[in-house]
């Protein structure tokens, strides 16, 4: 059901959001690129980059993943491309660039997550998970993104040394929904994962529909994410490692840090409503069939 749900959003999402950022952190309208770099419009996606850390509550003190057992996870990261409909690129000039231009400067979209999650199978060398409520387990469930400018010798979000992604302009917060997950190999730490969040909180002027008005956080706008992520992306066989301020790796089954690429969509809510009936239709559609 996750392939054909995965399927339907490429096919049927109509969203045409618009960033407009022009005067978050300082950042100006064009004058020099000749047209405004602070405004993104016809995004159907947003594409990202992330590290993180996955802890896993070991209650049974065995040093693997068991069913039932809960984990969290604190990530950060930045959106690396707009998308719209057609699979293009529509970022503008000077994004995740520490230039400026005249008086414009660089910025970057960034974000940090930390969600709560329970193995619900095992595998041969690998668990299933699904998510948890935001407010249960260790982690607040939150998803909160911001904009920064990077010209100001503030650090990028995926800076090598010491990255910052809760340095700039909060804009928006988003909270884990219950459900959805993935699965990961608790032998390399590699795995996929999908994730519904709830908007709780917009700054309002900058998010936009295409009707213009913005985010607004009446229980009914969802963001969607599917992503992978990769303890070894460099795929020299040693684990990846890094710090997010005081979190550190332990780079075992129950602690490992990652790697994470992947893609957030927030559809519209009538489209999403139709989404779900089409999922809905498909799996009593398959069930019968298991009957029969």
């Amino acid at each position: 059901m996750l392939a054909v749900s995965g399927a339907a959003n490429a096919a049927f999402l109509l969203d045409d959001w618009t960033l407009d950022v022009t005067g978050v952190d300082g950042l100006v309208a064009g004058d020099v690129l000749g047209t405004p770099h602070t405004v993104v419009s016809g995004i159907s996606q947003m594409s990202f980059l992330a590290q993180g850390l996955s802890v896993t509550n070991d209650t049974n003190g065995d040093g693997l993943p068991s069913v039932g057992e809960t984990f969290d996870v604190f990530a950060n990261g930045r959106i690396s491309d707009f998308v719209d409909n057609g699979g293009s690129s529509v970022s503008p000039i000077l994004l995740n660039t520490d230039a400026s231009s005249g008086a414009q400067n660089g910025w970057e979209m960034t974000f940090t997550f930390e969600v709560s999650g329970a193995y619900t199978a095992l595998n041969a060398g690998s668990a299933e998970f699904t998510h948890l409520a935001a407010g249960m387990a260790g982690t607040t469930g939150e998803l909160k993104f911001y904009i920064d400018d990077i010209t100001d010798g503030s650090k990028s979000a995926l800076s090598a040394a010491a990255p910052q992604a809760d340095d700039g302009t909060h804009i928006a917060t988003f909270l884990i929904r219950a459900g959805d997950g993935g699965v990961f190999s608790f032998l390399t730490g590699d795995g996929s994962d999908d994730a519904r969040f709830e908007l709780d909180w917009a700054l309002p002027g900058v998010f936009l529909d295409k009707d213009g008005d913005s985010l607004t956080a009446d229980g009914t706008l969802i963001g969607m994410s599917d992503s992978n992520f990769d303890s070894d992306p460099d795929g020299t066989g040693t684990p990846f490692s890094f710090n997010i301020g005081a979190f550190n790796c332990g780079n075992s089954a129950t602690n490992f840090c990652f790697e994470e690429d992947g893609s957030f969509r927030i559809p519209e809510p009538g489209i999403l409503a139709l989404l779900g009936a089409g999922i809905l239709g498909l799996t009593l559609t398959s069930r019968r069939r298991k009957s029969a």
